[in-house]
């Protein structure tokens, strides 16, 4: 017997509605009260226009009420909802049922159990509508209630896999998929996921045989293809079979934006999202449409190690099913997290093909044909689109006539070991690119782990490797056998104009080049411009969707820049995206950037301040928004300032309670004036204990019986005063799915 809170699982939008709705008949009668306690007071004033001592007592205990009221009103709570909840065995299994109507009587709720065994779902009535499902876990000591925590997963699952029988263009891509919900997001941290939540899912998706993931999850990583998750996420894909999109991201426009996992995970297919006319004209109305372009805030590669990043793009919108508790039957929803699914949809249909014929089907082979068969977006890079847009008839055609392909199941991994195991060349900043670079480059064959030794020892491949560039240099062909064999790729990056430069070493089969490419080395270089003066300027010109990339070699002592942007022509108002990025050893590309919007109205002039590192390259990404319709034109002037203090850190103590800095200003003259205030007190704690012990034997135990541990940590700490606590890990932590434990 327990009860659950509903403010504690239900969604902030879903708590947000409820409240408002719960305290309207409340108001209404405090109002009423409030009205009659004044009413009261006025007819009492009136009766006694001279009250005698005694007299005013009766008028005092008015005055109290009315007061009453009114504190009650300020001090109103609602503890919300709470439902009782019965777990019992009936000799065969748990059941569950919970009161969702709150009246005490269990007779009339529905009896269920674990999700997975009958599919039965229930609904918090009333104005919540909110479906739940149960999972019964640790021998009915623990009731999961499972609700959504956003509308994002429904939309989602709708644009893989809606099926309406008797209106059929509401179907999703796949509409005979079936789908299993795996919930990673945490209602405690505004729909954040955990790595944990991640391990669980990952679980449930071996337990239920699953042959496709769907990711629409992600945030910035400084580790790409690194960390514990990672690990994991590399087997469900190559031990396991199991073919993975995850949503690129939606950091946007600036290069190596791309998120994690989607856009830094070697093993998963990480998707960009486009916008097609079509699109404009259905899900937008816009008034006018252009052609096939990326939306202007979808991730773009390469990664911080040079890989390419995205994979492919697919449609980045979509009108699609939310749940009941929006009080609507579907909306419209972009961003990466739309695309992925739609190329999850796409991909669910080949691999209904592969089985109906009883094909091979791994996620190289897929991938392989997806990546030869993708539709380049004219006028997009590789690095905005990876190899285009998924055309899924013409990869399964491609898999029907390159039977050969079928027959062997490998892969090669690419790694640099001299740039920290990088998966390509990636050359920005201004000592990098002021000299000719020779890579090793290791190629690394993979196998499936069911792939027989007699395959493994047989294995052999002649490679012909072809560049377009005329400044990268590498052998023409290699040997490989089941063995990693090393290539050097000589980059002579001196003699490229300002900008981005990007080619690939591309290795294909000399007895079947049909194949397609079997290797790709990327390889980007930047080349930054030189600034003089500390200053840069430039007139630029802009229609919908272009963007413009300007590379800035950042003078040595700069710490903040000034972007002055004086609009000279913009027949209505053009909205801008300001994607500002310099890429800082060890952090994401979210800790050296800044992206804001920026309305370009004629005559008008603005200034935008941003913080920056001194003798780095930055990249200045100014797009006009792909649905900003006409055309613009505006100056823009960079000055760069700089401030460097001698010490970072003000030291005080009892014995001088001064200490002195001393402040230069390198690149041109600055007024300073210095303030201090006493704000945090940080403070280090060591734990006092620490505990391991196993999690759930159903939830937190992988396929090969490796159990997943808790680490149970105590501190202890006093407080002289009463203050406001936040307990910080002291650890470059990221979303956690680049470290090396889950959470």
């Amino acid at each position: 017997v327990g009860m659950v809170e509903a403010w504690r699982i239900f969604p902030a939008e879903l708590v947000s509605r409820l409240k408002a709705k719960r305290r309207e008949p409340w108001n209404i009668q405090q109002r009423k009260r409030t009205q009659q306690a004044e009413g009261a007071i006025e007819t009492w004033d009136k009766a006694n226009p001279k009250p005698t001592k005694e007299k005013m007592l009766e008028r005092d205990d008015l005055a109290a009420r009315l007061t009453q009221l009114k504190t009650l009103q300020a001090k109103y709570r609602d503890p919300g909802p709470i439902y009782d909840c019965l777990v019992f065995h009936d000799g065969k299994r748990w059941n569950a049922s919970i009161d969702t109507d709150e009246d005490g009587d269990f007779a009339n709720e529905k009896l269920m159990t674990n999700f997975r065994v009958n599919r039965d779902y229930g609904t918090f009535g009333g104005e919540a509508q909110m479906n739940f499902a149960t999972n019964i876990y640790r021998d009915g000591d623990l009731l999961s209630v499972v609700v959504d925590c956003g509308a994002h997963g429904t939309h989602v699952a709708g644009i893989v896999a809606a099926h309406f029988p008797k209106q059929p263009e509401l179907n999703g891509l796949a509409p005979g998929a079936q789908i299993v919900s795996v919930k990673i997001g945490d209602t405690r941290l505004g729909s954040s996921s955990t790595g944990t939540g991640q391990m669980r899912g990952l679980i449930t998706v071996l337990q239920n045989k699953c042959d496709l993931i769907n990711m629409s999850y992600g945030g910035p990583a400084s580790r790409p293809n690194v960390g514990r998750i990672y690990t994991e996420y590399a087997n469900i894909v190559n031990r396991h079979g199991v073919i993975f999109c995850a949503s690129a991201g939606n950091n946007g426009p600036a290069l190596s934006s791309v998120g994690s996992p989607g856009g830094s995970t070697s093993a998963l297919l990480g998707i960009g999202a486009s916008v097609t006319p079509q699109m404009m004209l259905d899900q937008y109305g816009m008034r006018a449409t252009r052609k096939d372009m990326q939306y202007t805030w979808s991730s773009r590669g390469p990664t911080l190690d040079g890989d390419l990043g995205v994979d492919l793009t697919a449609p980045g919108g979509a009108i699609a099913p939310v749940p009941n508790w929006l009080l609507r039957r579907n909306t419209q929803m972009n961003g990466t997290s739309m695309s992925s699914p739609n190329a999850a949809g796409n991909i669910a249909l080949l691999l209904s093909a592969l089985k109906a014929e009883k094909a091979n089907r791994t996620p190289h082979r897929v991938r392989r044909a997806l990546e030869n068969t993708a539709k380049p977006i004219a006028g997009l890079s590789p690095h905005e689109q990876g190899r285009g847009m998924i055309q899924i008839h013409k990869a399964y055609d491609w898999l029907k006539n390159n039977p050969a392909i079928t027959k062997s199941d490998f892969k090669f991994d690419v790694r640099i070991r001299s740039r920290g195991n990088a998966r390509g060349i990636y050359l920005r900043e201004p000592f990098e690119v002021d000299r000719v670079h020779s890579v090793s480059v290791t190629l690394i064959p993979v196998f499936h782990r069911d792939t027989k030794p007699s395959e493994k020892i047989n294995f052999e491949k002649r490679l012909r490797l072809q560049c377009d560039a005329d400044w990268v240099e590498h052998a023409s062909q290699i040997l490989l056998a089941n063995d990693s064999e090393r290539i050097t790729v000589k980059v002579d990056p001196t003699g490229l104009e300002p900008g981005v430069h990007f080619t690939e070493v591309v290795g294909t089969d000399a007895d079947a080049p049909q194949r397609g490419a079997l290797v790709r080395v990327p390889v980007t270089v930047i080349i930054p411009e030189k600034v003089e003066n500390a200053n840069w300027n430039a007139t630029l010109t802009f229609k919908g969707g272009s963007t413009t990339r300007r590379f800035l070699a950042v003078p040595a002592g700069a710490t903040w820049a000034d972007l002055h942007v004086r609009t000279i022509k913009a027949g209505t108002d053009q909205r801008i995206t300001m994607h500002s990025v310099q890429l800082l050893a060890g952090l994401s590309f979210r800790a050296g950037g800044e992206r804001r919007y920026v309305t370009l109205r004629e005559g008008a002039v603005r200034v935008e301040s941003f913080a920056i590192t001194g003798g780095r390259t930055l990249e200045l990404c100014l797009a006009q928004y792909w649905s900003s319709l006409g055309e613009a034109e505006a100056e823009f002037t960079l000055q760069f300032h700089g401030l460097r203090p001698s010490s970072e850190v003000v030291s005080l103590d009892g014995n001088d309670l001064t200490d002195s800095v001393v402040i230069t200003a390198p690149l041109r003259d600055e007024r300073v004036a210095p303030s201090g205030s006493f704000k945090t007190w940080r403070r280090s704690v060591r734990p006092t204990k620490a505990e391991i012990r196993p999690l759930d034997p159903v939830r937190d135990r992988l396929d090969d019986e490796e159990q997943i541990h808790e680490m149970i940590i105590t501190y202890n700490f006093d407080q002289a005063a009463p203050a406001r606590v936040t307990p910080v890990l002291t650890v470059d932590y990221n979303d956690g799915s680049d470290y090396f434990f889950e959470s």
